[in-house]
């Protein structure tokens, strides 16, 4: 990376060149339409889209005595296909309650007339005929009077979940309030199977976040994170989200990446008449909330944003320069490498003091209550006498959390025993900011065509100071300190186009379309480690026996994504012999990324003295050298501290493409085939250069193409056993790709699992067949019973893994194959059947037992055997819970104004690396138990209360599935918030 400048984000000339468009291209908009010229513009369009239904009108025509029947205005989105992943959602007519008289809400009830301009409110009239002459030019039209937005309930989800073609399951707003849950990380571990890693990935069925597509909107989302290839789940709030659906088998429609499941979120749009809210909020977490000993550091200003400053960015004097080695001596003025050594030692000690000096370990500080704010807003008016929908919100969110009494160890073999090798206390406290901004349009400017957009920027960080003290079983009589201070700042940024068209006069086949362009970017700015011993009184750095890194460490990392992904899908209806209607469905999808990533390591050595305390480990005197006069006119110099760097980088080129046809026919009344193929083509090129050895390759430069192309085939069967029973039948195929960090060969610490990581460009691509079988009940309106069972064979899965006998260095590799099976159980019932008393009450839950296997090598499993006595010759896939139990209790009194539910989860033990010699790293079931009550405060605020992890369990991590050898180990404590609510 010597010539390659990490470049940082300027946040502030975006917002700037956004305000700036935003008021251009609205000020020409206001004028066109003042002056009539968006409404030319407008009916040439109309003309030449319907010039087959020019309007004929008589210059006078005749109203008779009998009003016309009402005329619905028309409406934006409504028709929306049964299946997940449609896109962004609003409220539109089957939400709303019937009204008087068999009408909907979604119209202008007042008798109607025609203008010129369209459907106009008629005044009373006297029974008797009238001549109207319509003027020059009409008034607008009335605005419409629409109902409120509806939540997207339980019932009106089951409901969706009944027609959809596929096996779906989804969580709405009305069990997000319930559940209080604060991002989609914590929504989606509410449905059947599915749990969250590192708090932020998705596992569906016992399978990683690689083998699971999420899509915004039905738009793809890249991954901001260099160690996953998913999208984040915590970058999305809650707040803004309508409902989250989560799709259990595939069909061609989707992307073929779909092993595990899909999820797509869904977010808020525009109501159905004019609305406001604002959310205030606060938490007190009993571990971190006002604790003096609470660690940080100082940052930059905008912290508070989740953006830094520019505090912590790398100088722009070193940045993109080559740091050479330090001289010595100069040599005698007669040698012809004089000036060059002189130059030398000047520019290392030019560029050691400008890094600067800077903080190392972390301050005590007790920090505030954890806090946040929503904003939202919308209506649906006219525009151009067409309907135009608009929302938009702003949710804001900052949490503290701290523990102390955290454990982190290591084992490793000795003989045939295993011993450990090194045991620390751990404190860690993290400060974390997530905002966002949204904004949606809609509005159907024709006819039959509607057009939308969706804008969706999201903003987070975490801000974490972590220290350890412990001792090594290799250096006995030293004890050793960690000090670690890490900022991670995350954006995501899409723009989504996307419309619908119908055209009745072609057997009302539909056209549905989307455009989005995302980017995300991770940037870790000046993330600093540093690693000291004590031995009879002296603190030293640098020693070959402390832990990675050695020496005083500062880590700029950068990593940008751009996504451009569009898609077409066409929908024909059509009759079967018995007149039930089909489906002829073909689309096409594209999806093209680009990603580039760089990392300078500068780390400081030098002969100045050390008293112990890092932050004192530099100083503005201590930086560069120190020169004296040498023999024969040389100069010699001494390098109090000067520094050096590790240098690495990555590009990575990715093109997706893939089209579909796909069938739905219905067979019986009561059966119903779906079925097609999707050939879907990769080609993805990743070149990386580290500053060592790779350890697959042992190359420093590496690169990898994968191209191939998959034919993916799936067909089932939705049998309607009665008109509230479904039975499901399923067969796929699909795949599943490496991501871009686990190709790219160089080697990173991963602060999530607090070890080395290395990549390995010889992975290849896995693939999938899946058997599914699902039957459902609805016995009443929100009440479900269902089972499902599921199977896989994936040959070649991806599993993480130490490559090291010592257990220091992970990386990831192709198995040979792997299977994957399960059972899911869900329930949701009304308490009334027991009593009638217990009306209001509703209990729910699902339960998911899974097992998985796939091989060790012979090899592997003879080295175990001899250091784990009851080594099995396979073992699980990583990530894989063989149990996952969620429960919910929910009471709800809409007279009173009061709901209150009380939320269980757990997830049973599942390996998060596995290992050459010893046991399996395991991650230990953490139970959830959380309660959260609401009351209404009058017509429009509410007030609610919630208390989160009530069990506080402890965090663990263990060698083995049934052991006391730990990995890792804290707490979370306990969080009681409050926030009251207002819509005007």
């Amino acid at each position: 990376m010597g010539n390659s400048r990490i470049r940082q984000k300027d946040p502030t000339s975006f917002l700037i060149a956004l305000v700036f468009h935003a008021a251009l291209i609205g000020g020409v908009t206001f004028w066109a339409w003042k002056t009539g010229k968006l409404e030319q513009a407008r009916q040439a369009v109309l003309q030449y889209v319907r010039s087959d239904k020019k309007e004929q009108r008589a210059p006078t025509p005749t109203i008779q005595e009998r009003s016309p029947a009402p005329t619905k205005l028309p409406p934006i989105n409504q028709g929306l296909p049964e299946s997940s992943g449609s896109g962004t959602r609003r409220a539109v007519v089957g939400d709303a309650p019937a009204a008087a008289g068999g009408e909907s809400f979604f119209q202008d009830t007042r008798a109607q007339v025609q203008g010129p301009g369209g459907a106009v409110a008629e005044p009373p009239k006297p029974k008797e005929k009238v001549r109207f002459t319509p003027a020059p030019k009409s008034p607008p039209p009335p605005r419409p009077s629409f109902a409120s937005q509806a939540k997207t309930t339980i019932k009106q989800l089951l409901t969706e979940r009944a027609k959809a073609v596929n096996a779906t399951e989804s969580v709405g707003t009305e069990q997000i309030s319930r559940s209080g849950s604060s991002d989609a990380s914590a929504v989606v571990t509410k449905i059947a199977g599915t749990t969250i890693v590192d708090g932020k990935f998705a596992v569906i069925r016992g399978l990683s976040d690689r083998y699971v597509t999420t899509t915004l909107n039905g738009g793809e989302i890249p991954s901001a994170d260099p160690y996953r290839r998913a999208a984040s789940l915590d970058l999305f709030p809650a707040q803004v989200i309508d409902k989250v659906v989560v799709a259990k088998t595939f069909t061609p429609d989707q992307q073929g990446a779909f092993t595990g499941g899909g999820i797509d979120i869904i977010t808020k749009s525009f109501p159905e008449k004019t609305f406001a809210t604002i959310a205030l909020g606060s938490a007190y977490n009993t571990q971190a909330t006002g604790n003096e000993h609470f660690l940080t550091y100082e940052g930059g200003g905008l912290d508070w944003l989740g953006m830094d400053d520019g505090t912590r960015a790398l100088p722009n004097a070193v940045a993109g320069v080559g740091i050479p080695q330090p001289v010595f001596s100069s040599g005698r003025p007669t040698s012809p490498s004089y000036a060059d050594r002189i130059a030398q030692a000047d520019q290392l000690d030019k560029l050691t003091k400008a890094m600067g000096v800077t903080q190392f370990a972390p301050d005590e500080d007790s920090p505030p209550m954890d806090h946040n704010v929503f904003v939202a807003g919308g209506d649906t008016a006219y525009f151009l006498q067409r309907p135009l929908g608009l929302f938009g919100s702003f949710s804001y969110r900052r949490e503290f959390r701290y523990y102390d009494d955290g454990v982190t160890a290591r084992y490793a073999p000795s003989g045939a025993s295993v011993i450990q090798t090194q045991q620390f206390d751990d404190r860690l406290a993290t400060d974390s900011v997530n905002w966002s901004g949204m904004a949606t349009l809609a509005s159907q400017w024709a006819d039959d065509h509607e057009l939308g957009f969706c804008f969706f920027n999201n903003q987070n960080s975490i801000k974490s100071a972590r220290a350890q003290i412990g001792t090594r079983e290799s250096e006995p009589g030293r004890e050793f300190f960690t000090h670690r201070l890490i900022w991670v700042e995350r954006n995501l940024q899409t723009f989504q186009f996307k419309g619908k068209d119908e055209f009745p006069g072609l057997g009302g086949a539909r056209f549905d379309w989307l455009l989005a362009m995302t980017d995300t970017s991770q940037d870790e700015p000046d993330t600093r480690f540093f690693n000291m011993v004590l031995q009879d009184g002296v603190y030293a750095t640098g020693r070959n026996y402390l832990p990675d890194p050695q020496d005083p460490t500062r880590y700029f990392r950068a990593l940008q994504e751009n996504n451009l992904n569009p898609k077409l899908d066409f929908t024909l209806p059509f009759s079967n012999w018995a007149s039930d209607e089909g489906k002829l469905k073909a689309g096409w999808f594209s999806s093209t990324s680009d990603r580039s990533f760089a990392e300078r390591q500068i780390f400081y050595r030098g002969d100045a003295p050390f008293n112990g305390d890092p932050n004192t480990y530099l100083t503005p005197e201590n930086l560069g050298y120190t020169s004296r006069p040498g023999m024969g006119g040389s100069t010699l110099y001494s390098w109090n501290r000067y520094i050096a760097s590790f240098d690495s980088t990555y590009t990575a080129e990715s093109e997706i493409s893939a089209g579909y046809l796909m069938l739905e026919l219905p067979l019986l009344a009561s059966v119903k085939l779906v079925g097609g193929v999707r050939a879907e083509t990769t080609d993805l090129q990743v070149n990386s250069s580290s500053y060592i050895e790779n350890a697959i390759t042992g190359q420093r430069t590496n690169s990898t193409v994968l191209q191939q192309t998959d034919l993916l085939p799936a067909v089932g069967l939705v049998c309607a056993l009665r008109t509230n029973m479904n039975l499901r039948l399923n067969y796929s195929q699909t795949i599943a790709r490496p991501s871009v960090r686990e190709l790219a060969a160089y080697r990173s610490y991963d602060p999530i699992l607090d070890v080395e990581l290395d990549g390995n460009p010889r992975l290849q691509l896995a693939s999938a067949e899946n058997y599914d079988l699902r039957w459902e009940w609805f016995p009443r309106s929100g009440e479900l019973l269902s089972v499902s069972f599921f199977h896989k064979e994936i040959e070649g899965p991806i599993e993480r893994r130490f490559i090291s006998m010592v257990g220091d260095l992970i990386s990831y590799e192709n198995r040979p194959s792997g299977k994957v099976s399960g059972i899911e159980l869900e329930a949701r019932k009304n308490l009334d059947f027991l009593d009638v008393r217990l009306h209001g009450w509703s209990m729910g839950g699902n339960l998911s037992l899974i097992w998985s296997e796939t091989a060790l090598t012979p090899d592997e499993y003879q080295n175990k055997s001899h250091i784990v006595p009851d080594a099995e010759p396979t073992r699980p896939l990583y990530d894989q819970s063989p149990y996952i139990l969620n429960l919910d209790l929910n009471y709800d009194n809409p007279h009173w104004g009061t709901s209150a539910s009380l939320v269980f989860n757990v997830a049973g033990p599942r390996i998060a690396i596995a290992s050459l010699t010893t046991e399996d790293v395991y991650e230990q079931p953490a139970p959830a138990l959380d309660f959260v009550l609401s009351q209404k405060l009058g017509r429009n605020t509410t007030l609610k209360f919630t208390a989160k992890n009530l069990l506080d369990p402890r965090f663990e991590r263990t060698y083995g599935e049934n052991s006391e050898r730990v990995y890792s180990s804290f707490t979370r404590g306990m969080t009681f918030g409050v926030q009251v609510s207002h819509d005007f």
